[in-house]
């Protein structure tokens, strides 16, 4: 408006509502979901028999700092659709430059011990995002339970889900927290 380039009033009638996205960088938990939405749309539009991504490959991604934001997500995904040969995107689908910047270039993501891929893509999201909260509140359960907005019961239920209980009894519960009547389900 002050070179002279947006017209005033105009400015004033369209900023009603004023609404903040972060970066997709910020919101690391995002790109799990919507790699999942672009792989299904892809997978459409192309004719290609893509159903999921594996985890390595989810993991690389959610690593990456997107300075495109959705749109290079987007584009990114469509890329590894239209060139996979499999019917899972890996991380040899995901394009060099991308793969050489979180990863130094190698298609092995690092992973925790024991990691078993899971059968479908959102499977792989709901994992990577729950993994992400753990590391995040350095593995106390209650906390990352907080953060996805379940319960501890239903984190350890995915945990064994999954069974990749990696983690030591590191106590952030307190003694006798089990759960209700002392079990876990």
């Amino acid at each position: 408006m002050a070179d002279g380039n947006f017209r005033e009033d105009l400015y004033f009638r369209l900023d009603v509502i004023t609404v903040d996205i972060p970066p997709l960088r910020d919101r690391g938990d995002d790109v799990a979901l919507l790699a999942s939405r672009f792989i299904h749309e892809f997978s459409e539009k192309n004719g290609k028999a893509v159903d999921g991504i594996t985890a390595d490959a989810m993991s690389m991604l959610a690593a990456y700092s997107w300075p495109g934001n959705v749109r290079e997500l987007r584009n990114t995904i469509e890329k590894m659709v239209v060139l996979t040969r499999g019917e899972r995107l890996t991380a040899r689908d995901i394009p060099p430059s991308l793969r050489s910047e979180v990863g130094g270039g190698s298609v092995n993501a690092p992973r925790r011990s024991g990691m078993i891929a899971a059968p479908d893509s959102l499977a792989d999201a709901e994992r990577a995002m729950i993994y992400r909260a753990l590391e995040k509140h350095g593995d106390n359960r209650t906390k990352a339970a907080e953060e996805l907005g379940i319960s501890r019961r239903t984190l350890h239920r995915k945990l064994r889900q999954y069974n990749e209980d990696v983690l030591e009894s590191t106590g952030d519960d307190g003694p006798g927290s089990a759960g209700e009547g002392g079990a876990v389900s």
